[in-house]
């Protein structure tokens, strides 16, 4: 594992980017391709994981375990419960519209609520 103190500034910076962004639940952040080269390096070094970007010259990433481990405390805690606070409401969604299925719209909003479960983040 690097001396977080020895990367240089770009380097830390993203690190920190995606360290506030885990936080506050958001598992992937994207930055230009800009910082492709700083990434590329996170990314050797195991800090990070590098996804294509959505839009032209961007490039998505995310903190791996070994990245968690060296920016997150180990009793961090994520405010209001995180990504899993958004979970479980999603799960009362889907349960919920599921009950109300005969009623017009509802089916709907509960395959979308389903989907969007079994398409988030790991």
């Amino acid at each position: 594992m690097p001396d977080l103190d020895r990367l240089p500034p770009t380097q830390q910076l993203i690190l920190d980017t995606l360290a506030a962004r885990y936080r506050l639940g958001e598992q992937v952040w994207t930055f230009s391709t800009v910082h492709g080269k700083a990434l590329r390096a996170l990314e050797q070094a195991g800090l990070v994981t590098l996804l294509n970007g959505i839009v032209e010259h961007s490039t998505r990433a995310r903190l791996t375990e070994a990245g968690k481990a060296a920016v997150l405390s180990g009793d961090y805690q994520p405010p209001n419960g995180g990504i899993d606070r958004l979970r479980a409401a999603l799960t009362d969604i889907a349960e919920h519209a599921e009950a109300r299925a005969h009623y017009l719209g509802m089916e709907p909003i509960a395959v979308i609520a389903r989907q969007a479960l079994e398409s988030g983040p790991a």
